[in-house]
C-alpha cells in the first residue's frame, strides 16, 4: 500500500470530521467506512421504509425470465431506482437469502414462467443432503467405535473372570493336593 496516499486519505477524513459530526446530528447515518473515506446516507421519505441496500457483502439476487406465447418478455420498472427521471426496466426479482429462497411460479395470462431459482435451490438441497450424509456417517462411525469399545471391555472382563476362575481352581487343586499329602503322611506315620 502507498503510505503517502494513506496518510493523505486519513488527513482528508480528519479534516472533514466536523462535517461528518454535523451531518450525523441532522439525521444522516453511517453506511460504511473505508480507509480515507466515510459514506453517510439519509432516507428522505420517512413514511416509506429505507430501501438502500447495505454495504457490499454477500447477497443473493434472483430474477425470473418470463416469456409468453408471443415471445414477449415480462419486465418491471423499479419505483425507487430512478436515474435522470427515467424508470429503468428489469427482470422481476430481487434480494433473497438461503433461508427464505423459494421457487415462485407465477401465471399471468398465458405467461409461461422459467425460474432460474431452481438451480439455486437444487444447489442448496445438494449441500444440505451432503451435510446430512456427513452427519449420518459421523454418527454411524461413533456408534461403531462405542460398540467396539464395549466389546473390548466385555472381552477384558471375560478374560479377567477366566484368570480368576483358573486361579481359584489352581488354589483348590493345591489345597486338595496338600490335604492328600498331609493325610497320606499321617497314615504312614501311624
Amino acid at each position: 500500500m502507498n503510505t503517502k496516499h494513506n496518510k493523505h486519505s486519513q488527513n482528508s477524513v480528519l479534516k472533514h470530521e466536523s462535517l461528518t459530526i454535523a451531518l450525523c446530528q441532522i439525521g444522516f447515518d453511517y453506511h460504511h467506512a473505508q480507509p480515507g473515506s466515510v459514506c453517510l446516507t439519509h432516507w428522505l421519505q420517512p413514511d416509506i421504509p429505507n430501501h438502500l441496500p447495505g454495504y457490499a457483502n454477500h447477497y443473493l439476487g434472483v430474477a425470473g425470465f418470463v416469456v409468453n406465447d408471443n415471445n414477449q418478455v415480462l419486465a418491471i420498472q423499479e419505483k425507487y431506482h430512478v436515474r435522470n427521471n427515467l424508470r429503468l426496466w428489469k427482470l422481476p426479482g430481487g434480494l433473497a437469502d438461503a433461508v427464505t429462497a423459494a421457487v415462485v411460479v407465477v401465471e399471468v395470462v398465458e405467461v409461461k414462467v422459467v425460474v432460474v431459482i431452481i438451480v439455486v435451490l437444487i444447489i442448496i438441497v445438494v449441500v444440505v443432503v451432503i451435510l446430512v450424509i456427513v452427519v449420518v456417517i459421523f454418527a454411524i462411525a461413533t456408534i461403531v467405535v462405542v460398540v467396539v469399545i464395549f466389546v473390548m471391555v466385555i472381552a477384558i472382563a471375560v478374560e479377567v473372570i477366566v484368570v480368576v476362575v483358573v486361579a481359584v481352581i489352581v488354589v483348590v487343586v493345591v489345597v486338595v493336593v496338600v490335604v492328600v499329602v498331609v493325610a497320606a503322611a499321617a497314615v504312614v506315620v501311624v
